[in-house]
């Protein structure tokens, strides 16, 4: 699908994965009912689109290429998707199943931190707050793990 600018691109992601999540998710125990679904650090240039997309079973970084048969420049750890009203896209889990999150406001933060990053990536900007550590460890650092 070629999307025309970034609010298209938000409202299309999160009609869809909100449709997903009432039919297919809502209710499961693998979903954490305190999250809903949210496109988050919404980036564009001219070649792509970029962003993390938070819902109650995954955040996911989402990488669009504009023009088909665009590729992932080296090995970042995405995997090409086409799904059936978004497109082809390349995405990568950040975290799953997400019950270390206890609200949204919590896995939005990780979110944007996680999007920044990812934009980082394809413009060659480096993130200033996390220079020295592996970006998904420090992120996790901030979020706690549920007590068993």
């Amino acid at each position: 699908m070629k999307f025309k600018d970034v609010e298209e691109v938000g409202q299309v992601f999160e009609e869809f994965y909100s449709a997903i999540y009432r039919e297919r998710f809502s209710g499961l125990p693998i979903v954490n009912q305190a999250l809903s679904v949210r496109v988050v650090g919404l980036r564009e240039t001219d070649e792509v689109f970029t962003f993390c997309l938070v819902t109650p079973w995954m955040l996911n970084q989402v990488f669009i290429p504009k023009e088909d048969g665009a590729s992932v420049p080296g090995d970042q750890g995405m995997r090409l998707d086409e799904v059936s009203g978004l497109g082809r896209f390349f995405v990568g889990n950040v975290e799953s199943p997400m019950d270390r999150f206890l609200d949204m406001e919590m896995a939005i933060e990780v979110a944007e931190k996680c999007a920044e990053e990812l934009f980082a990536k394809f413009t060659g900007e480096t993130p200033d707050d996390l220079e020295d550590s592996s970006r998904r460890e420090a992120l996790l650092k901030i979020v706690p793990h549920p007590e068993h």
